[in-house]
């Protein structure tokens, strides 16, 4: 890496954190990190915000309000900065992960490499056939359409997520529906289901997740799922559904086993797509499962 001087990072989240944590360690490399927020976090930069941002973007966190790590602390942990070292528990709040990341960025003194409220355009290879090709960064700030800068780097760090691109079903019928229809992304409080009949389409951890806090609201919960049984037990509550959506009425949806659930809301509990929109077409490949080959 003796040629690499210039580094640009894309992202200030866990992995653009811990990617300028070590990168600062080697006082040649010259580091600028792009971040579309106003400070740092990424995803769990929280906010009760949905839909767009005052400046009209898209809100790109999915945390929830009542969100807990369902990881071991060891697992999201980066080096030399265990969580005992901030006081912080095994299984964190999003509140706790945010001061933990905070707490990393003060230590490391890293903050002053981020330029926060800055969108990322496009990344280019300068010359894509060499090896060791440098690349330009084209960056706005989101509050100042017009300023629009674009700079070289010798490499490029993409640490921008793949959590912030929702991914839907292909249901039919669904502009028929005249409930209250999200993905869970855009999902924040139980509070907002008081009384209400929820289907939720998804039993991963999210589903199952925000699933259990609806029964505390909500007058009844489902969870549809294709699976051959929920990964977890489920209370009494909860009322599962081994069979996908198939299309929407006015008022309900028909599931493929032909069972109709009456319902006031339904939540798509269904993942997030990868995303690179500012590479160039070729640059990363993404499988159909979701997997990002041609990139490191």
């Amino acid at each position: 890496m003796s040629d690499i001087k210039r580094i640009g990072i894309i992202g200030a989240g866990l992995h653009g954190i811990s990617a300028l944590r070590r990168l600062s360690q080697n006082k040649d490399f010259k580091l600028k990190c792009f971040e579309r927020n106003f400070d740092l976090g990424g995803i769990w930069l929280y906010t009760d915000q949905t839909k767009e941002d005052i400046y009209g973007r898209p809100i790109t966190s999915p945390i929830y309000h009542n969100l807990r790590t369902v990881s071991p602390g060891p697992l999201m942990e980066i080096d030399d900065h265990p969580l005992d070292k901030y006081g912080l528990p095994c299984f964190m709040t999003h509140q706790q992960v945010l001061q933990y990341l905070n707490g990393i960025a003060d230590d490391s003194d890293i903050r002053k490499f981020i330029k926060f409220n800055t969108e990322v355009k496009e990344v280019r290879p300068i010359d894509l056939s060499a090896k060791d090709t440098k690349w330009t960064i084209t960056y706005g700030d989101i509050r100042y359409k017009k300023n629009i800068h674009t700079e070289e780097f010798d490499a490029v760090v993409v640490c921008n997520g793949n959590c912030s691109v929702p991914k839907y079903p292909d249901v039919e019928n669904e502009e028929e529906f005249q409930g209250l229809l999200l993905h869970s992304m855009w999902y924040r409080r139980p509070e907002n289901f008081v009384d209400m009949k929820v289907a939720l389409l998804g039993c991963r951890y999210t589903g199952i997740d925000l699933s259990f806090e609806l029964t505390k609201f909500a007058k009844k919960v489902y969870l549809c799922h294709k699976w051959t049984k929920a990964p977890t037990i489920l209370p009494d509550n909860i009322i599962e559904k081994r069979s996908s959506f198939k299309r929407f009425t006015k008022s309900s949806i028909i599931l493929e086993n032909g069972e109709e659930l009456d319902v006031d809301a339904v939540i798509y509990c269904t993942g997030y797509v990868q995303e690179f929109k500012f590479l160039p077409e070729g640059i990363v490949k993404i499988g159909k499962n979701g997997d990002v080959s041609n990139f490191f």
